[in-house]
């Protein structure tokens, strides 16, 4: 992800990092605390990914890292927060390679198009097939413990699709009613069918489901002037006798 100014926009998990290397005067220099950092997120990434599973150990990390386990407490003061920085690393790749996409589309809905399907429609092999299930699981249970922490790093999926859906409404490709509203329910959405497919509660064809979630997404958003009238608060008649 990049910010308004196209340089690359900060993890949360780096903010972290440069906040704990102002605060502690044993720490180094705040560009090493992050190559530590992400020297400590890559390992577990690289454990996550041989085994599909998030049951490692911290002692783990630490072997696979090089570091000291005190050095893994020290960046991370529990596993939840490492698993947070690799959940956020993992939907940050996820992201750029949606927007990669749809930098190449020149159509605005299809642009649309590829934001809402991108995260269901990639062919998996089955060992990404278990990575994403045990991402979902952990997801789903973060955010419950860390529902704050779990909002910030899912951000960059509603902020592209924010993005995106004003551009289509700006280019009149959508009658949208309100792009940032909308760009929540259809995250809340989306995920909630990636995450059915990734655990398996969905059996149908995938290519057909999703062909499904981008229609009915599709209607849902492009409602016009009608559905801007109903959300409208109404006014209460000046005439109409007030209650005493």
């Amino acid at each position: 992800m990049v910010d308004a100014s196209g340089k690359q926009a900060q993890s949360i998990w780096e903010s972290r990092a440069l906040d704990r290397s102002a605060v502690r005067a044993q720490d180094k220099t705040a560009a090493r605390q992050l190559l530590t950092a992400r020297e400590i997120i890559g390992a577990g990434r690289r454990l996550f990914a041989e085994s599909s599973s998030f049951q490692f150990t911290m002692k783990q990390v630490s072997v696979q890292a090089g570091v000291a386990l005190q050095t893994v407490y020290r960046h991370f003061e529990t596993k939840d927060l490492l698993v947070l920085a690799i959940l956020e690393e993992e939907i940050r790749s996820s992201v750029a390679k949606i927007e990669t996409d749809v930098a190449k589309i020149a159509d605005p809905l299809e642009k649309v198009h590829s934001v809402i399907t991108g995260p269901a429609s990639r062919q998996r092999t089955k060992q990404q097939n278990l990575m994403g299930a045990a991402i979902v699981r952990e997801h789903l249970r973060l955010q419950v413990d860390h529902p704050a922490d779990v909002a910030l790093v899912t951000a960059p999926y509603f902020v592209l699709m924010e993005d995106i859906l004003r551009t289509a409404a700006d280019a009149g490709a959508l009658q949208i009613v309100d792009p940032k509203r909308d760009a929540q329910i259809i995250q809340h959405l989306v995920m909630s069918f990636y995450h059915q497919f990734a655990l398996g509660v969905v059996s149908g064809d995938p290519a057909q489901e999703t062909a499904y979630l981008w229609e009915f997404c599709r209607a849902a958003l492009d409602r016009g002037t009608t559905a801007a009238e109903a959300v409208r608060p109404r006014r209460r008649s000046a005439s109409k006798k007030q209650p005493t």
